[in-house]
């Protein structure tokens, strides 16, 4: 049996991973000076293959430098034969601050997300609690393009990211709000992956990728993420 606090180190990794992944923003698609729309679909897993979350991002670029977006998801897991969903909506952010050009041969970009979840279980039901939480993660990411003609593209990249999230568990068992009780922790983390992305691009500046990231967190924790989207050059 899971102790209280073994508990919220699961739950709480729930939230250090919920916004963490990208294969990469929308401005490193698009060409300098120009705008763009990104939309995205995402699928994680386990090293054993079993489906553990899905999701989804839009996205515009601003002069192929500046990332702005929203995302959702939603993370599934099991706590004493328990079923656990935690479903996330964020902001995302992003910054080309090396863009690779004729001269330039790799870039480098700062971005991440800020987030709100709510984690939904009936373990966490039938004690009359509710688990909620908020938080950010920053990541630095280089990224290296091969372009294999003027249409096709593969690209690798290496990260590092940075999570700090807080959650608060509140106890609803008391009918006066006044009388409720709640308690807050903040919990950190760190995950650092490598990028693998096949993109394509069609004549209408259309780019249409799909892409792989592992990712190891500092637990020695392996995950996979896979996705797939389209880029609108504008």
């Amino acid at each position: 049996m899971y102790s209280k606090s073994r508990r919220s180190i699961v739950l709480t990794l729930f939230l250090l991973s919920i916004c963490s992944l990208e294969i990469s923003g929308q401005s490193s698609f698009v060409k300098s000076g120009l705008n763009g729309a990104q939309f995205e679909v995402n699928t994680g897993f386990d090293p054993s293959g079993i489906v553990k979350s899905f999701g989804g991002k839009i996205g515009y670029s601003i002069g192929g430098i500046l990332d702005l977006g929203g995302i959702f998801s939603v993370e599934m897991d099991e706590i004493e034969s328990r079923d656990v969903n935690n479903t996330s909506i964020g902001l995302a952010y992003g910054l080309m601050l090396i863009k690779q050009e004729k001269r330039t041969p790799f870039s480098a970009r700062i971005g991440g997300a800020y987030c709100y979840s709510f984690i939904d279980s009936s373990i966490y039901d039938e004690a009359n609690l509710q688990k909620e939480g908020h938080g950010f993660d920053v990541r630095f990411s280089l990224l290296r393009d091969f372009n294999f003609g003027e249409l096709v593209m593969l690209r690798f990249g290496l990260f590092g990211e940075f999570s700090s999230y807080n959650y608060t568990i509140l106890d609803r068992s008391l009918q006066s709000e006044e009388l409720q009780e709640f308690s807050t922790q903040r919990e950190t983390g760190f995950k650092y992956g490598s990028v693998l992305v096949f993109a394509k691009k069609n004549t209408r500046a259309r780019t249409f990728y799909l892409g792989v990231e592992p990712v190891m967190d500092e637990d020695f924790t392996l995950s996979i993420s896979t996705r797939t989207g389209v880029v609108l050059e504008m």
